[in-house]
């Protein structure tokens, strides 16, 4: 194995740059890969400088050139620096220009936590739900898989550039999954890395120029037909019917999956739903319609209001419930496998999960009330997020739209 070589601290006068008193400004020097970085420590005499030692001379009798502060301090920034050359190689750091010209400026390297158990303690100490820490383990997982099938070693200093294309790569190519994963999964990262920054668990700055935005999914949602045709079904399975109380009642109160899962009658008062979001802990009042009601007193005597069951479960039968009673009108969408855009088309029924009931809810409260306010108070976030993630045109809106524009003409 080839001898490391250690950069060191070197010292010179820069006689050319004297104050008034006629002191030169001692600088402290790096070179790494043939590139200098230095900073000003001190100043003294040109006449009181000892280049073969590269330290300040005793003064002569009857002098004073404070010789021995100054080279306490010149003698501080040397071993300072070899403690911070021997952090980077036990961190494996490379040493480039950018780290010594942070060094002369007061940053240095911890050696508390590596890559890995630094991420396994972000995620430990995240004040989420479960299924959102289930999230981010996911995420942390990919990068991992990232690092074993491609050889790729993944630390503080190679989440740079060429480890963002190499992961689009493998997330867009390898594996086939979407865009929207690839940007999730830097945005999860960035958090992570940005985190560790704060606690001087690195000094990389690199993944702050990192961008991959979210790309807008087509938003699926039930029209009021559709929803009334799904609603008055009758279906023959006992199953089916729970799984489309279930959605309906999403669709008629706006409650996530989650809150319909821990819904229990208490939350229940003069016909209005009174609880926490799960997700955001925003208070949530819903006053409920009489379809809502009815669903409830059809599981009346039991703790939860509505039937349990793993939203695996759900998504497949509230399509066959769709599908069943012929929810069927071909919806155009959009996908972005490897990160390019592509138009699909697929009947409604293939397209009705757990989250559209939620986007049939907000979709029709908007444009029932034209309250983007009342709306997103309703729902339980943001009147920006709901543009963004939950409101849905529908071809008959459309319609009427563009009658009231040009049907005078």
């Amino acid at each position: 194995m080839p001898k490391r070589i250690k950069p060191k601290v070197t010292y010179y006068i820069d006689k050319n740059n004297r104050n008034k008193k006629g002191l030169a400004p001692i600088k402290a020097n790096i070179t790494i890969n043939y590139k200098n970085s230095s900073k000003i420590i001190d100043h003294t005499l040109p006449s009181d400088w000892n280049s073969k030692r590269q330290r300040v001379k005793p003064p002569r009798p009857g002098k004073t050139n404070n010789h021995e502060t100054i080279n306490k301090k010149l003698e501080m920034v040397q071993n300072d620096f070899e403690n911070f050359v021997d952090n980077c190689f036990l961190n494996r750091i490379p040493l480039t220009p950018d780290i010594a010209k942070q060094f002369f400026q007061g940053k240095r390297i911890a050696t508390e936590k590596s890559f890995w158990p630094a991420y396994e303690e972000y995620i430990a100490g995240l004040k989420v739900e479960p299924k959102t820490k289930q999230n981010y383990e996911l995420y942390k997982t990919k990068l991992s898989e990232f690092e074993t099938d491609t050889g790729y070693f993944v630390d503080y200093h190679t989440i740079n550039s060429v480890f963002f294309e190499k992961y689009q790569h493998y997330i867009l190519n390898t594996k086939g999954l979407s865009w929207n994963t690839f940007a999730t999964a830097i945005k999860k990262l960035k958090f992570f890395m940005n985190w560790s920054y704060k606690l001087k668990y690195h000094i990389e700055t690199e993944f702050h120029d990192f961008s991959a935005t979210e790309k807008d999914k087509t938003i699926i949602f039930l029209t009021i037909d559709e929803l009334t045709t799904l609603y008055n079904y009758k279906f023959e399975s006992k199953r089916l019917n729970q799984v489309r109380d279930r959605y309906c009642f999403g669709c008629f109160t706006g409650l996530a999956f989650a809150d319909l899962d821990n819904l229990v009658h208490d939350h229940i008062n003069n016909d209005t739903i009174s609880k926490l979001r799960k997700k955001t802990k925003i208070p949530l009042n819903i006053p409920l319609p009489k379809q809502a009601l009815d669903i409830i007193d059809r599981y009346k005597g039991k703790y939860k209001v509505l039937p349990k069951i793993s939203v695996q479960k759900f998504n497949d039968y509230i399509s066959e419930c769709c599908e069943i009673a012929k929810i069927n009108t071909p919806v155009v969408y959009k996908t972005y496998p490897k990160g390019k855009e592509t138009e699909n088309i697929a009947p409604k029924h293939k397209l009705i999960k757990s989250h559209t009931a939620r986007k049939t809810f907000i979709s029709y409260m908007y444009y029932t009330t034209k309250d983007m306010i009342l709306t997103a108070k309703i729902a339980g976030c943001s009147p920006d997020i709901i543009k963004k993630h939950y409101i849905g045109i529908h071809n008959d809106q459309a319609k009427e739209a563009i009658k009231k524009a040009f049907g005078e003409l």
